[in-house]
């Protein structure tokens, strides 16, 4: 296995560089054909890490995903409009370097996304991708309004002088970004595991590569241009490793190559697997994705035969301090008996799960906001009940919310909005 590994690298290693080779005839035959051809390739890396990761998005509890996923969308329409404004293409007649204009803006856009991706791994709170793709429409359309209609954005090529200072001091800018970045992935290396820290770091690394290049470069037919671009095709193939192959394909076929090991090995049926698959490990509830699943199958049967349900989205009150004073042995202790209290609170159809760390998710089948109320009221009164090592309490905030016609994400978020409503107005109480 070993030397297939082997010689599978050195494979990809003999391909890669065969593949440079290639490009980099092309680029010495016909430059404008090269520049054309290695963007492309960048703009399909991008849409490809869009479309997968909006495909997943409910199943996706990582704000490093969410970010990535959502803004490579907008860092492709960059570089589309990029290639069709380059120097030759004669798309763009009114201005020969709107190229130069729309690479910073690009740029800008994409280290920013990157250094938010990272430095949101350790936040609670999971953006809504319809937030996420709205703050960045709306950033995106800026800086294409002030390079198009308005001709605001600053020059950053003149004809026979080179690159302005406006330009060289973005690409200054856009490299500390990405050094900045670089040093919070290593910091936070642990979080993302060793193949996945390598292949974002080469992929930073690699980025800042291509910077330098187009920091120093004098001509938009250079060398330096050429290994600018190189540089970046490269780093766009570790972002997609990083990001699709290492994050989302692998820790999939490994739970599945599992339990179906198990399946052959103790001759557990297809139900019991489901559930393995659908159950949180601590709590022994449903997790995250399968709550998100089953609201989205009720959204789909009442739009179907009518009828509504309701939602209670609960979180335990300032639970940090829980693990800070007592130890994290007993804040999971306290996670496991708290899921307990919710269950025993189910009727018969109705669905719990754990959605987060100290978040908790109940959906009410046949249930109208006034009956949700009522199950929320006991809900809370059996937790301000509840004691943990010894004499200590909890209380919880909860949000109530009846589906009236949204889309699952949409009710997620207005039942959340709910929750952390019941937290601004002082804790251990209901808002709906």
């Amino acid at each position: 296995m070993k030397n297939i590994n082997l010689v599978n690298k050195i494979l990809k290693i003999i391909v890669g560089l065969l593949g440079l080779g290639i490009i980099y005839w092309v680029s010495r035959v016909n430059y404008l054909f090269f520049h054309a051809t290695s963007e492309f390739f960048s703009i399909t890396i991008a849409i490809t890490i869009f479309i997968i990761i909006y495909n997943g998005r409910k199943y996706i509890n990582n704000n490093y995903l969410l970010i990535i996923g959502m803004s490579y969308l907008f860092v492709g329409i960059f570089d589309f409009l990029h290639t069709l404004g380059f120097k030759g293409m004669h798309i763009f007649t009114d201005y020969n370097y709107y190229a130069n204009q729309l690479w910073i803006a690009g740029r800008f856009f994409e280290s920013s996304m990157l250094l938010l991706a990272v430095l949101s791994v350790r936040w609670k709170k999971i953006f809504s991708y319809r937030f996420l793709l709205t703050v960045m429409s709306l950033v995106t359309a800026a800086f294409l309004i002030s390079i198009f209609p308005t001709d605001i954005f600053p020059e950053c090529f003149v004809e026979g002088y080179g690159q302005t200072s406006f330009k060289l001091i973005s690409e200054y800018v856009i490299i500390v970004v990405l050094g900045f970045t670089s040093y919070l992935v290593y910091r936070y290396k642990d979080l993302f595991g060793k193949d996945i820290f390598t292949t974002l770091e080469a992929s930073l690394i690699l980025t800042i590569f291509s910077e330098l290049c187009f920091t120093f470069y004098n001509d938009n037919y250079g060398v330096l241009n050429m290994l600018g671009h190189m540089f970046k095709i490269l780093s766009f193939y570790y972002i997609y490793h990083a990001v699709i192959v290492k994050v989302i394909r692998e820790p999939y076929d490994t739970i599945f190559k599992e339990l179906t090991e198990m399946k052959d090995r103790l001759g557990i049926e297809n139900e019991v697997l489901h559930e393995e698959v659908n159950e949180d490990p601590l709590t022994g509830i449903y997790n995250h994705g399968y709550m998100m699943d089953r609201v989205e199958r009720e959204i789909i049967r009442c739009k179907e035969k009518g009828g509504t349900f309701s939602l209670l989205f609960i979180d335990i009150d300032d639970f940090k301090g829980v693990n800070d004073r007592l130890g994290h042995k007993v804040g999971d202790q306290v996670i496991k008996e708290f899921a307990g209290i919710l269950k025993e609170h189910c009727r018969h159809g109705d669905y719990v799960g754990r959605v987060g760390g100290d978040e908790f998710l109940m959906l009410l089948l046949d249930t109208n906001v006034d009956l949700a109320k009522g199950i929320a009221e006991r809900v809370n009164d059996s937790i301000r009940e509840y004691r943990y090592s010894g004499d200590e309490k909890i209380t919880a905030s909860v949000g109530v919310k009846e589906y009236s016609g949204e889309e699952w994400d949409m009710l997620i978020d207005l039942v959340d909005k709910q929750m952390y409503l019941a937290k601004r107005k002082g804790k251990n109480q209901i808002s709906f």
